[in-house]
């Protein structure tokens, strides 16, 4: 009986049996074929899904030998971790020698790793963590898996030494380090997290920050209890409102929010008639292109949940033909009423677990060992069944009261545009052949050094891309840009990359508008023009366009030969 193209057989069969008798079977087949250096074949996640502490130790051995190149030793350190979280299995004798990874070459390694010592519980690499938790050139990936890592491991010198990070220091770091203190003992991080809370003034990080907090049971409460006692600026206070309004578990805590974020609690119910009356209102008097341009504002959040067009979000029901398939009362209802009516498959859940997390989301895969949830950040979140404490539906992600800070005539302009979405024109998104998922990229002093050609080239291993989605008629348009780099200074040209799949490769056509300086195709000049072609290779491809620095132009990119991506 031959493993190749049964993998999934096997797996379930060993996971079928008793776990001695699979461990058993795997050992020889891995007497028979072993695990190649490249990672070829099932071997390195049937170890992490059914093999036993001996199996584990080999590929633990083989990682720490340095056997395998970079992207099979993540895959092998992850399938470790798998193993550890899921099945509480671990490998045979010293589990410390995991220290070397820590300063794997390479970040990914490193991250692992670090992951790994946090599943594995390692109190002895506490020092290592909180040296790299606290290191001022740790990327924020890896420092977050270290505070992680910190977390798992738990304990009275753990906690020690997050009491130090959360006390002074860059403002990053004292986040993340009383956000992780908060989880393992809430009473003496609080000062800490209203100090971080004040002083996390940027609407982007101020959401994450709450999204963290109220991730760990009882902060939500606490915090309703203590904030009247203080004041946070407004800015602060607003930010957390749509965190707090996801699900319906921090209920106590969102007037307080209100309160302090200068806003009204609106408490009255409009009937059908006059949801129906706003309706004609908006059709009427609304303006369609005004309320694109608020249904992109970030503290809105729309693009983040909901796709148009295949690009956007999966948290909420696509909106490509909404406008052309649902009564203009129905989208002022689903507005203001989020939990009145939820589209079958978008019911989401609340998970608490036996470790002291609160995470809510939709359920995208469950299994007897795991349940993955997708949350309001488009996070992907893996939960072992055997930390699941409790489980309880909550309807819509979507917060209530999410435009109560819109004029009304802003209102009435984002449900005209909805109401169009679909309908023949400048709003319909169901024609492809457009590019819609974007990358830009600007090059000042702090990343000059990088270089210019692996800009060009599309390399997505650079940091400093930023996401950017056209409008619904398929344009770049430029005050988007201008939105993503509003301070662009002194810089050395700005650049918008996009990728497209090819079946067959060879000479493409493409269609652009809008003014450009230069365009590459995969890294090689290619000369933009209303009709050009390009020599696409077969599979992803990446073409990327330099914009005027100063005040780019809307451009729109269309080809009818191949299927651009939706996301990056």
């Amino acid at each position: 009986w031959k493993v190749t193209g049964r993998e999934q057989q096997l797996e379930f069969a060993l996971k079928a049996i008793e776990p001695t008798l699979a461990s058993e079977i795997l050992a020889q087949l891995l007497g028979q074929q072993g695990i190649a250096r490249d990672g070829s074949g099932p071997w390195i996640e049937l170890i992490g899904s059914a093999g036993g502490a001996t199996e584990l130790r080999q590929l633990f051995d083989q990682v720490g030998r340095g056997e395998f190149a970079e992207p099979v030793a993540v895959r092998a350190l992850a399938a470790l971790g798998d193993a550890a979280r899921l099945r509480s299995v671990k490998p045979t004798g010293d589990l410390t020698t995991l220290t070397a990874q820590l300063s794997a070459s390479g970040e990914k390694p490193r991250i692992a790793a670090v992951q790994l010592a946090g599943t594995w519980k390692l109190a002895a690499l506490t020092p290592q963590l909180v040296e790299i938790a606290s290191g001022g050139t740790t990327g924020a990936a890896e420092r977050a898996a270290a505070f992680a890592a910190l977390r798992e491991i738990g304990g009275r010198a753990v906690i020690a030494e997050l009491e130090r990070l959360a006390s002074g220091g860059a403002l990053e770091i004292r986040r993340d380090a009383a956000v992780t203190l908060a989880s393992l003992e809430l009473p003496s991080a609080l000062p800490s997290v209203i100090a971080v809370l004040r002083a996390t003034t940027d609407e982007v990080q101020s959401q994450a920050l709450w999204r963290a907090l109220l991730g760990i049971r009882g902060v939500s409460a606490k915090l309703a209890t203590e904030l009247p006692k203080t004041e946070l600026p407004r800015e602060v206070a607003h930010a957390g409102l749509r965190p707090a309004r996801e699900g319906n578990q921090h209920q106590a805590l969102v007037p307080v929010l209100m309160k302090q974020a200068g806003l009204t609690l609106s408490e009255v119910q409009l009937t059908a008639a006059e949801m129906q009356k706003l309706a004609q209102d908006a059709l009427a008097k609304g303006d369609a292109a005004r309320g694109e341009r608020l249904y992109r504002r970030t503290e809105l959040a729309c693009v983040a949940c909901h796709a148009i067009g295949g690009a956007g979000g999966k948290i909420g029901p696509d909106l490509t033909s909404i406008g052309a398939s649902a009564p203009p009362d129905y989208l002022v209802e689903s507005l203001l009423y989020p939990s009145a009516k939820i589209k079958e498959g978008y019911h989401s859940v609340s998970i608490s677990t036996k470790d002291g997390q609160e995470h809510s989301g939709m359920i995208t895969k469950e299994n007897e060992t795991e349940i993955v949830l997708r949350d309001a950040a488009n996070r992907e979140i893996s939960i072992p069944a055997k930390n699941i404490a409790r489980r309880t539906n909550i309807g819509s992600l979507m917060p209530a009261g999410l435009i109560e800070g819109l004029l009304p005539e802003e209102r009435l302009d984002l449900f005209k545009f909805l109401s169009q979405l679909g309908k023949p024109g400048d709003y319909d998104a169901a024609k492809g052949g457009v590019a819609r998922a974007w990358q830009l990229y600007l090059i000042l002093s702090p990343n000059e050094h990088l270089g210019v050609e692996r800009v060009i080239a599309g390399d997505a291993t650079l940091a400093d891309w930023k996401p950017a989605l056209s409008l619904v008629s398929g344009a770049l348009a430029g005050e988007t840009v201008e939105e993503v780099f509003p301070n662009r200074g002194n810089n050395r040209g700005l650049f918008a990359a996009t990728r497209f799949e090819s079946a067959q490769g060879g000479t493409v056509k493409f269609s652009l508008t809008g003014e450009v300086k230069r365009a590459w195709l995969n890294g090689q000049l290619v000369k933009p023009a209303a009709q050009f072609t390009g020599q696409a290779k077969p599979g992803v491809n990446t073409l990327v366009l330099q914009l005027d620095d100063v005040k780019p132009d809307s451009v729109t990119l269309r080809s009818g030969e191949v299927a651009f991506a939706l996301g990056q």
